[in-house]
């Protein structure tokens, strides 16, 4: 089964709720879309072929520049 809500293909973890959506109803927070681990659907790492996540890198070359800016 999937999440009851819109738009959401997650499966159902209890009363017909992801866990995301639960967790949001348990609060009683709004529901909303539940945002994706990678924002920029379709767009590679320039250093790989990872998703990227910021700045066009992936999380492990994002984090390798921040770390040499600090420096």
């Amino acid at each position: 089964m999937m999440c009851k809500e819109e738009n959401c293909t997650k499966p159902v973890n209890s009363r017909g709720m992801c866990v995301a959506h639960y967790q949001k109803w348990r609060r009683s927070q709004p529901a909303q879309p539940i945002r994706s681990y990678n924002p920029v659907k379709g767009l590679t790492c320039k250093l790989c072929e990872k998703p990227a996540q910021a700045r066009m890198l992936c999380g492990a070359h994002y984090r390798a520049d921040q770390r040499a800016k600090e420096k």
